[in-house]
């Protein structure tokens, strides 16, 4: 204010008893949040809370992102039941487990909590008083767990932040603790120790634990035993994508991979979803870091991702269907996020009607394979659909349509449609033209189809 560093008072110009004028300049990094002012004249002081608020000259958030609430509502409390009835008080971790189950860590109850695929709330762990003792589910206690992931063979890790520990809730529901001791401190293995501890994750069968460095404001990894501590994102407070060495977060807390080789955050204070791409943030690169959903600008509104609001998110998590579901802290409320899916590449780059092609690519369902729906461009005009034999969050496997023609190739998932263009080779000189390919072992006069990708790729 007033050209007064930042935390410092600034001159202000009265021109009345009630009136007072001051210059305030915002940095064009400066935090999505609400701002505090503070008078002071001689010895007395008034704070004016939330004053004003710092806003994007552009909401951040993908327009072809849509938001939902998927339980909870913005009343806190503690409940549990169907989506619509159940009660959280300020979730702050969710993680998806085997069949897709969410688990979240409901802060404010000291509880972990489980989420069927119906929306319905059960209570996994925690008497729901605040305390550190292992023991039975209905006894054991935690205090203000911020963080939640679940394993392979659906053991529930917890992040305990009041505890500065990592819990485990095995399938009998019996909690036990298994790094950290109660005392906040930074030391690794033998004797390791935490500070706040946030995010915690599982990802190629190892635990990562991803600590939500506050002071810092930066995305930070502890390898699996106590290994290396590595920062992949953030410099300081504040808000900007872009490359590891530019972007800036301010108090992040839930993490979790995508299932494409990204990491997604919930950026608390700048009430965003934004992502990660650990390869391209190590290399420094452009682009590593990017806002998929929120406006920077705090409430409850649902719609595209330019558009939609939340609340100081503490926690995300990514179902089998590539959607993001957000602990929506502040609102009290689960939201989910959905993006279009995006085709990169096809295999065989060659290959006949009704024979198997691979499309790779991101966010795909991984649920079914008639989750997505892949058409081509029909003979005679329309289109047609093909059979989708496998899926993954990465790939799909498709038949080729006999009927199919040159034209786009279109996957449809719940989270939108992605296009890509294919050529149709039938004529006996373009069958000719490639008969001494290398990795042509047969031809028949049947249809025979190249792909070239040319791609329409969505945010």
């Amino acid at each position: 204010m007033g050209g007064a560093a930042y935390g410092s008072l600034g001159p202000v110009q009265v021109s009345s008893p009630t009136t007072a004028t001051a210059q305030i300049v915002i940095s064009p990094t400066a935090a999505l949040a609400p701002r505090s002012v503070q008078v002071v004249t001689g010895n007395e002081s008034v704070s004016l809370i939330d004053i004003f608020i710092v806003s994007a000259a552009t909401p951040p958030g993908a327009a072809s992102a849509t938001v939902s609430t998927y339980a909870g509502a913005t009343t806190p409390g503690f409940a549990d039941g169907s989506a619509t009835a159940a009660r959280f008080r300020d979730p702050a971790g969710v993680a998806v487990g085997p069949n897709d189950i969410i688990y979240v860590a409901d802060t404010g109850n000291h509880r972990i909590r489980r989420v069927a695929t119906d929306g319905s709330v059960t209570t996994l762990a925690g008497s729901g008083a605040a305390g550190f003792a292992d023991g039975g589910a209905t006894t054991a206690r935690f205090d203000s767990p911020q963080g939640v992931t679940v394993d392979a063979s659906g053991a529930v890790y917890v992040a305990d932040t009041g505890n500065h520990a990592v819990r485990l809730i095995n399938a009998s529901g019996q909690v036990q603790t298994v790094a950290g001791d109660g005392t906040a401190g930074g030391s690794d293995s033998p004797s390791p120790r935490f500070n706040g501890l946030a995010g915690v994750t599982f990802d190629n069968g190892r635990l990562f634990v991803y600590i939500a460095d506050s002071l810092n404001h930066r995305i930070r990894s502890l390898a699996p035993g106590g290994g290396a501590v590595m920062t992949l994102a953030g410099v300081d407070r504040g808000f900007a994508d872009g490359a590891r060495s530019s972007a800036r977060f301010a108090e992040p807390s839930g993490i979790a991979p995508d299932g494409s080789g990204r990491l997604i955050v919930a950026d608390t204070i700048n009430s965003l979803v934004r992502s990660v791409h650990p390869e391209k943030a190590q290399n420094d690169e452009a682009g590593a870091i990017a806002t998929i959903a929120g406006t920077g600008a705090r409430g409850l509104a649902d719609g595209a991702g330019n558009l939609a609001k939340f609340t100081t998110p503490r926690g995300v998590a990514v179902l089998l269907s590539s959607a993001i579901i957000v602990a929506d802290t502040g609102n009290h409320a689960l939201r989910k996020v959905v993006l279009a899916p995006t085709i990169a590449s096809f295999f065989p780059a060659r290959s006949l009607a009704g024979a198997t092609v691979v499309i790779t690519g991101e966010r795909f369902d991984e649920r079914a394979p008639d989750r997505n729906t892949v058409q081509f461009a029909k003979a005679g005009g329309g289109r047609t659909s093909a059979i989708v034999t496998a899926a993954t969050r990465t790939q799909l496997s498709v038949t080729v349509p006999i009927d199919a023609a040159t034209g786009p190739i279109t996957v449809t998932t719940e989270g939108g449609a992605a296009a890509c263009d294919w050529r149709l080779f039938k004529t006996i000189s373009q069958v000719l033209s490639i008969l001494n390919s290398p990795d042509l072992h047969q031809v028949t006069l049947s249809p025979l189809l190249r792909l070239r990708p040319r791609c329409e790729l969505s945010v």
